[in-house]
C-alpha cells in the first residue's frame, strides 16, 4: 500500500477520535456524551483492526488477532449505537434494559476471539481468508439485531419528533443511511471489481454515521460544530509548535520557539473562547426565536378560536334580535291596533336600541370576516346619497333627541358608485352614527362630491373634536381618542372596519379637525365608473 493510504486512514480515525474525545469533555456527565465516546472508540478499533488485518506488511499471527478484534468491536460498536438510540434525545427511564442486553457482547466478544466465529484462517497471496464457525450465524443475528434496533428506535422518535429534535434525528438517519449505502455497495456490487484501495471505502463510509450522530450530539446541547473545529485547530497549532521546541538546535532557538508556542497558546485560548461565546449568543438568538415562533403559532391558534367564536355568537344573535325588532315594528305601525302615543315611543326607543344593538353584531361579523379574509364584495350600482337618506331616517330619532340637524348635500349629477351595497352601507352609517355618539347640540353635515374618476363624502360634525396627534391613529382597531371616552361607550372598531371595507372598494379614509372642542371631518374616497376586474371577489 503507498503511503497516500496511510496517511487518509490516520487522518480519518485522528477526525473520529477528536470528535469522540472532544464530546466527550463537553459533557462527561451526559449519558448520551458518554455513549457516543464509547461508540467512537469502537468504531475506531473495529476500523484500524479491519484495515491492518488486510494489510501483507503485518505478520500473520497479527492479522489473525486483528480479524479476532474486528469481531468483538464491531458487536461492541452495535451495542453502543443501540444505547446511544435509546437515550438520544432524552434519557431513557429504564437502564436495567441496557445491562441485560450488554450480556451477548460480553459472550459474542469472548467467541470472536475463538474458532466458533471465524476458523481455518488462511492468506492465499497474502489475502485473509477465513470460514465461518459454527456460532457465526448467532453472532450475525445479534450484530444485526442490535443496530436493526437501534433504527427502530430512532425511526420511532423521528415520527413523533418535531422542531430542533426532528432535525438532529434526520442528522442521525440521514448519517447512517449513508453509511450503510456506501457499504452495501462496497460489499455487494464492487468486492470483486475495484482494487483493495476503493474497497476499503465500504469502511471509511463509517465516518458519516459518525458524524451525523456528532453533530446531533452537539446541536443538542447548544454548541455548534464550530466550537470543535477551533478546538481541534488549535490544539493541532498548539501542539505543532510545541513539538518543534524539542528538535531545536541551541538554547537560542529553544527560547525563541518556547515564547512562541506561548504567545500562541494564549491566542489560541483567547480565539476558542471568541468563537464559543459567538456561537452561544447566537444559539440563545435561535431560542429566543424558535420560542417567538411557537408563542406565534399558539397566538395565531387562539386568534382563530376567537375569531369562530364571534362569528358563531353573532350569528346566534342577530336571528332573534331581528325578529324581535321585527315584531316591535309590527306593534308600532299598528298591525295589531292602535297602542297610544306613550307605548308608540317606548316602541320607538326599544327598536333604536335594537338597530344599534345588531349594528354592533354586524360591526363584529365584519371584523371576523376580514381577519378570516372571508369578506365578499358583491357589486353593483349604488346611489350613495338615495343610502344617506335612508340612513338619515333611521337615525332621525336619535338626532332629535338630542336637538341635532341633519343636513345632506347631494351633487348636481348622479352619485351613483359600484359597491358591495351592505358593505357601503355599514361604512356611511358608521361615520354618521360616530358623528351623532360624539356631537351634543348643532349640526351634522354630509356632503357628497363627484369627481370624474373619484367619489368622495365627508361626514361633518360641531361636536368634541379630535387633539391633532389622536387623528392618525383613530382608524386603527380598538382605538377611540380621549375626548370620546367620556362621552360614549363603544368598541373602538366602527371606524377599522370603515377603513378596511373602503380600502377593499379601492378608496382611502381621511380624518380632520381644527382640534379639540371644533368638531371634527370624517370622510372617505372611493372610484367611480364601470364595472371592474374583482367585481365579487373576496379579501
Amino acid at each position: 500500500m503507498n503511503i497516500g493510504g496511510y496517511v487518509s486512514f490516520g487522518a480519518l480515525c485522528f477526525l473520529i477520535a477528536c470528535l469522540g474525545v472532544v464530546i466527550l469533555l463537553r459533557g462527561r456527565h451526559s449519558k448520551v456524551h458518554r455513549t457516543f465516546f464509547f461508540f467512537t472508540a469502537a468504531i475506531l478499533t473495529w476500523m484500524f483492526s479491519n484495515f491492518f488485518e488486510n494489510d501483507p506488511v503485518v505478520p500473520e499471527p497479527l492479522r489473525i488477532f486483528l480479524l479476532e478484534v474486528d469481531f468483538a468491536a464491531a458487536l461492541v460498536s452495535g451495542f453502543f449505537f443501540w444505547v446511544f438510540s435509546r437515550n438520544f434525545p432524552r434519557k431513557h427511564p429504564n437502564q436495567r434494559t441496557e445491562l441485560y442486553a450488554f450480556l451477548p457482547v460480553i459472550v459474542f466478544a469472548i467467541l470472536a476471539f475463538t474458532p466458533l466465529v471465524a476458523s481455518r484462517v488462511t492468506f492465499p497471496n497474502d489475502v485473509l481468508n477465513f470460514e465461518l464457525g459454527a456460532a457465526f450465524p448467532l453472532y450475525g443475528a445479534a450484530l444485526f439485531g442490535y443496530y436493526a434496533a437501534g433504527l427502530w428506535n430512532l425511526l420511532k422518535k423521528f415520527r413523533r419528533a418535531d422542531g430542533v429534535e426532528r432535525r438532529q434525528l434526520a442528522f442521525v438517519l440521514g448519517g447512517f443511511s449513508v453509511s450503510v449505502a456506501i457499504g452495501l455497495t462496497m460489499n455487494l456490487l464492487l468486492q470483486n471489481v475495484v482494487p483493495l484501495e476503493v474497497f476499503r471505502l465500504g469502511v471509511y463510509g463509517i465516518i458519516f454515521i459518525v458524524l451525523g450522530m456528532g453533530y446531533a450530539v452537539v446541536k443538542h446541547h447548544l454548541f455548534d460544530i464550530k466550537i470543535i473545529a477551533a478546538e481541534v485547530t488549535a490544539f493541532l497549532i498548539t501542539a505543532i509548535l510545541f513539538g518543534q521546541i524539542f528538535f531545536s538546535t541551541g538554547l537560542s532557538e529553544a527560547i525563541n520557539r518556547t515564547a512562541l508556542f506561548l504567545a500562541v497558546y494564549v491566542l489560541m485560548v483567547a480565539f476558542v473562547r471568541s468563537v464559543i461565546l459567538e456561537v452561544h449568543r447566537r444559539e440563545d438568538v435561535q431560542r429566543l426565536a424558535e420560542d417567538l415562533r411557537l408563542a406565534n403559532t399558539k397566538l395565531q391558534e387562539l386568534t382563530e378560536m376567537k375569531t369562530n367564536f364571534i362569528s358563531v355568537a353573532s350569528h346566534q344573535l342577530r336571528a332573534p334580535i331581528g325578529g324581535v325588532r321585527g315584531y316591535l315594528s309590527m306593534l308600532r305601525d299598528g298591525d295589531f291596533g292602535e297602542l297610544g302615543k306613550k307605548i308608540d315611543d317606548l316602541l320607538d326607543l326599544n327598536i333604536d336600541t335594537l338597530n344599534h344593538l345588531l349594528h354592533v353584531i354586524e360591526t363584529f361579523l365584519n371584523v371576523t370576516r376580514i381577519e378570516a379574509g372571508k369578506m365578499d364584495l358583491n357589486k353593483e350600482p349604488v346611489d350613495m346619497c338615495a343610502m344617506t337618506r335612508g340612513i338619515y331616517k333611521e337615525l332621525a330619532l336619535t338626532a332629535s333627541r338630542k336637538k341635532i340637524r341633519l343636513v345632506l348635500s347631494c351633487p348636481l349629477k348622479s352619485a351613483t358608485v359600484r359597491a358591495d351595497k351592505e358593505k357601503l352601507r355599514n361604512v356611511i352609517f358608521n361615520l354618521v352614527e360616530n358623528a351623532l355618539k360624539y356631537t351634543e347640540h348643532g349640526t351634522i353635515k354630509t356632503i357628497i362630491d363627484v369627481g370624474p374618476k373619484r367619489v368622495e363624502m365627508r361626514v361633518t360634525d360641531t361636536g368634541i373634536g379630535i387633539a391633532p396627534k389622536e387623528a392618525p391613529q383613530l382608524f386603527a382597531k380598538f382605538v377611540r381618542a380621549g375626548g370620546g371616552l367620556k362621552i360614549s361607550h363603544g368598541s373602538g372598531l366602527g371606524l377599522y372596519i370603515v377603513k378596511m371595507l373602503i380600502e377593499a372598494h379601492g378608496g382611502d379614509v381621511f380624518v380632520e379637525s381644527p382640534g379639540a372642542g371644533l368638531g371634527s371631518t370624517f370622510g372617505f374616497r372611493m372610484p367611480v365608473g364601470k364595472a371592474r376586474r374583482g367585481d365579487g371577489a373576496a379579501f
